[in-house]
């Protein structure tokens, strides 16, 4: 992406001419506070929201520019999308709504249960295993615990068949085993299949020790980037600081200097 800003109507600069370059393959997290600007760079890479100006560019398409609902569908089918609530139809089956994630390359009638293909079938069945969930098949979705659901949710995203995944805080919502263990899911997962994967987190630890690189926003603006063997605590620290506890620190500091 080359100059992208965001300005919503009311005026509010969400995004301020950023200059990013995500290459293949790259585990990358997104860090920044309330406000920071993260959820709307993600909303914008994911074609959810059309930036205000500049170049953005993924997968060869700028979503921005497919007006059309059918080309963002076929936009969106390529990325695997995680967010922090499951979206799981908790009245059906989980095997049911791991066969939803194949509707971008099946008809609806196509992946209804009962009548979906055997090849179909065994491709979710698949993909439950390979989250850990194949013995729960048959459970209703509203009987599973979070950890649980966010398990299925990435067996739907399995389904998809996606070149990149992109994760909306994953974990927020899971005691931290759970979440250690959906990290685990997620990267190994990407490196298996050599996918690209950009995920937003607010744990800095867990950010440290899964993310390849990490990439700051600060106010709109891109505060931090560089490959977490480079990263000093100090620099996170500062990433989380208000524009004003900033100004207060470095006004300590040179008091502190007796200047």
């Amino acid at each position: 992406m080359h100059e992208v800003s965001k300005v919503y109507p009311n005026g509010t600069e969400a995004l301020k001419a950023l200059d990013l370059t995500i290459y293949p393959g790259e585990h990358v997290v997104i860090l920044g506070h309330n406000g920071s600007g993260k959820s709307t760079l993600f909303r914008c890479l994911t074609g959810f929201e059309n930036i205000t100006s500049g170049f953005l560019e993924i997968d060869g398409k700028n979503p921005s520019q497919l007006k059309k609902r059918k080309e963002r569908s076929a936009f969106r089918r390529n990325i695997g999308l995680v967010f922090q609530h499951y979206h799981l139809t908790q009245n059906l089956s989980v095997l049911q709504n791991v066969l939803f994630g194949a509707l971008g390359r099946q008809s609806f009638r196509k992946v209804c249960a009962p009548i979906a293909s055997l090849a179909l079938r065994n491709e979710a069945m698949e993909a439950l295993e390979r989250v850990g969930m194949e013995s729960v098949a048959g459970n209703g979705a509203d009987e599973l615990s979070g950890g649980q659901k966010q398990r299925v949710a990435i067996a739907r995203m399995i389904m998809q068949r996606p070149r990149m995944i992109m994760a909306d805080e994953p974990i927020a919502s899971l005691d931290p085993k759970a979440g250690k263990e959906i990290m685990d899911l997620l990267v190994s997962i990407c490196k298996e299949n050599q996918l690209t994967f950009i995920s937003i987190l607010h744990q800095t630890d867990i950010a440290l020790q899964y993310g390849e690189r990490i990439i700051g926003l600060n106010q709109g603006e891109v505060q931090l980037d560089k490959p977490v063997p480079f990263i000093q605590r100090s620099e996170l620290h500062e990433l989380y600081m208000s524009s004003q506890e900033q100004k207060e620190e470095r006004l300590e500091g040179v008091v502190g200097y007796g200047i």
